[in-house]
Parts: structure tokens; C-alpha cells; sequence
């Protein structure tokens, strides 16, 4: 069983889907209150938050090859 380290609540409801950066220090997370947002895990923060999903998130993902593109499912 693993050990928390860290948490971060910015979110309004369960997180569906989450994706860390392939190089960058970053990781992106979507859930239930329709909401995407990406996180710099070492300032330990929300960088910015992305709106207008008509329904749950439910995956986001970075781009594997061009990683400055993000993708969300819902």
C-alpha cells in the first residue's frame, strides 16, 4: 500500500481522470464539477483552470509526442 505525500484541493467533487507531463513538473485533472485543471507539483499549486465541458471529466490526458496538447474525454 502506498503513502500519501501530498494533496491538492481545488477541485469541487471526486477527480475522474489524471495525467502527469512527460518532462514537465506538471500534471492535469478533471472530475466530477466539470472542470480541468493543470498543476505545477513542485510550487504545489493550480496553474490554471480550464471551463465549458457540459458533463463530467472523466479522462485528460497530455499528448505523448507533442506534449504542449492536452486531451479530456467526458
Amino acid at each position: 500500500m502506498g503513502t500519501m505525500i501530498d494533496s491538492f484541493h481545488e477541485h469541487e467533487g471526486p477527480i475522474r481522470g489524471l495525467d502527469f507531463h512527460p518532462t514537465q513538473p506538471l500534471f492535469v485533472s478533471g472530475g466530477d464539477d466539470y472542470k480541468i485543471k493543470v498543476w505545477n507539483y513542485k510550487l504545489k499549486r493550480c496553474l490554471f483552470t480550464l471551463t465549458g465541458h457540459y458533463d463530467y471529466v472523466r479522462t485528460v490526458e497530455f499528448h505523448k509526442e507533442q506534449s504542449k496538447y492536452l486531451f479530456s474525454f467526458y
